[in-house]
């Protein structure tokens, strides 16, 4: 396989929303091994209490919050859809993200449900299996999944 030239590498902004502790370190790890992608990674998700209907709260895997939008805007988001201890589920999550102009990849293991989230705006849906592999093989993945 041919790497790019570093010159030709842009680099995305990604954020991950994965609950499994285990696949969500693997996702981060083939999604920045090329160098050509920055993550932010999430592991639930709730509505922002007051009136703001539009807003997200998101919580790392150590327990520390971030509000969507946030300062640094994402090229992609990869959403699952079944966020264990969450009050939001992937449907939810994606409904708010793309009604923020982000980009969303549906990410369940199962199709039936990023079927749900397509129909919710998701662009494209893919098992994590078939991100897992292209992400390994292809080093510009992220690019190209980030190219209108």
């Amino acid at each position: 396989m041919v790497q790019p030239d570093a010159g030709d590498i842009t680099l995305r902004h990604v954020l991950l929303i994965e609950d499994d502790l285990t696949l969500g370190e693997l996702l981060v790890n083939v999604f920045t091994r090329h160098g050509a992608a920055t993550v932010l990674w999430f592991v639930r998700a709730r509505p922002v209490e007051g009136k703001d209907s539009k807003g997200l709260v998101l919580i790392d895997p150590d327990g520390r919050e971030s509000v969507f939008p946030m300062q640094k805007p994402f090229d992609i988001a990869f959403v699952d859809y079944r966020l264990k201890m969450s009050q939001l589920t992937g449907l939810e999550v994606t409904r708010k993200l793309t009604a923020g102009g982000v980009k969303v990849i549906a990410c369940s293991g199962l199709s039936c449900l990023n079927e749900e989230m397509l129909q919710a705006g998701a662009q494209a849906g893919m098992e994590k299996d078939k991100i897992f592999s292209r992400a390994l093989r292809e080093s510009d993945f992220i690019n190209q999944l980030c190219s209108p």
